[in-house]
């Protein structure tokens, strides 16, 4: 009867714990600690009755206990700090919107993941060839959607609204990775200027803008 016993529990115990901790190696030692009281259990209850085995049980139980409540407490402190870091790069993605719109591009380089051999320079001046820019207020950012990756990396997929010179807001539904870099979220170089679809055939903005 005893080894059934030891059999069931050790699956119950297993199931419990690697339902908290994801099967990790914290697991592993704590299943396998939880067996082994168990398992000692068994061989000193043989000839003594059942009554020390019940002792080993409830020793083994607590343990289960114990860490499922501390694997509780951890997963809730990782699911804060998640949610803590996708809030900041989403806020990290709007500003990066809002100096796109505000044409302050210098600052919005510093936003970037640049490209080897990118220059400040070439950046601002595709972008001052550009018919394109962020929409303002509730058409500049819908439906997003932030996934966790790691400490410093996030995939933000949103709908855009983008303002097109002489056509109004146009909507595209994009995805985008982002970085955390010396604490700033960051957004590549590639993706701005894919939205912005520069046109050296234009006149750019810095003479369009510039007051008479």
């Amino acid at each position: 009867m005893l080894p059934s016993v030891v059999c069931l529990l050790g699956k119950v115990f297993r199931g419990g714990v690697r339902k908290q901790l994801g099967g990790s190696v914290t697991d592993a030692l704590i299943i396998s600690w939880i067996l082994l009281c168990l398992r000692q259990g068994a061989e000193s209850s043989e000839g003594k009755g059942e009554g020390v085995f019940v002792k080993y049980i409830l020793v083994a139980m607590l343990a289960l206990v114990t860490c499922l409540c501390s694997a509780g407490t951890w997963a809730d402190d990782s699911q804060r700090r998640q949610q803590q870091i996708t809030g900041e790069a989403q806020q990290g993605f709007e500003q990066i919107l809002d100096l796109w719109r505000q044409e302050q591009f210098d600052e919005l380089y510093d936003h970037l993941v640049t490209a080897p051999g990118s220059e400040r320079w070439y950046f601002v001046n595709q972008l001052n060839y550009s018919a394109r820019r962020p929409a303002c207020c509730w058409e500049k950012l819908q439906d997003v959607e932030v996934v966790y990756l790691d400490e410093a990396t996030v995939l933000l997929t949103a709908k855009l609204g983008i303002e097109v010179e002489g056509f109004g807001t146009r909507f595209v539904t994009r995805s985008f990775r982002l970085v955390r870099q010396t604490g700033v979220w960051r957004l590549p170089e590639a993706d701005i200027l894919s939205l912005a679809e520069p046109n050296m055939q234009r006149i750019p903005r810095e003479i369009l803008n510039r007051p008479y």
